[in-house]
């Protein structure tokens, strides 16, 4: 068993020789550059949100803009400038808020991905078994699954199963 993500064990919470289930917490990796990450990534999504409120408004009172000089170019009370103008900026409002769109969408991506770290420093157990190997000690680091190289934490054995093959002279 391997932890998703780098860092410091806090809390080991196993023993060789345990029987663990599926779905038990092994071990707790240091979460707290992890609840940073997500604490920011919210709160940037949180702002993102806002502007895209904030690019609507605009995006409305430029329609409305729009309307009024579209009325009065009918009555031929201003020119065809100013029409222009007007349709130019609601052009430019919708833009700005489809871009402001895709923005949400992307700093709701990192959220979830920062999420996701998170939700790795608990490290499960695979399946059903024994502890039967434990090779790192609580306050010791590990190197996470997404590294060449990953920290093994420990090994789960289903004793049930298991075949011995001796060679005998």
């Amino acid at each position: 068993v391997s932890s998703d993500t780098s860092g410091r064990i806090v809390r080991l919470l196993i023993q060789e020789g345990d029987a663990v289930k599926r779905g038990q917490v092994l071990a707790r990796i240091d979460a707290k550059r992890y609840e940073e990450g997500a604490r920011q990534s919210e709160a940037g999504l949180a702002a993102s949100r806002s502007e895209l409120d904030r690019a609507l408004a605009d995006l409305e009172l430029s329609r409305q803009e729009l309307e009024r000089q579209t009325s009065m170019h009918r009555d031929q009370l201003v020119s065809d400038q100013a029409i222009d103008q007007a349709q130019s900026q609601f052009k430019m409002k919708q833009a700005a808020v489809e871009s402001q769109r895709k923005r949400v969408t992307q700093q709701s991506a990192i959220a979830a991905t920062n999420q996701d770290d998170l939700k790795k420093t608990v490290v499960l157990a695979p399946m059903d078994g024994v502890i039967t190997s434990l090779q790192k000690e609580e306050g010791e680091t590990v190197i996470g699954a997404q590294s060449f190289s990953p920290s093994v934490l420990c090994t789960v054995a289903d004793l049930s199963v298991m075949e011995v093959e001796i060679l005998v002279d």
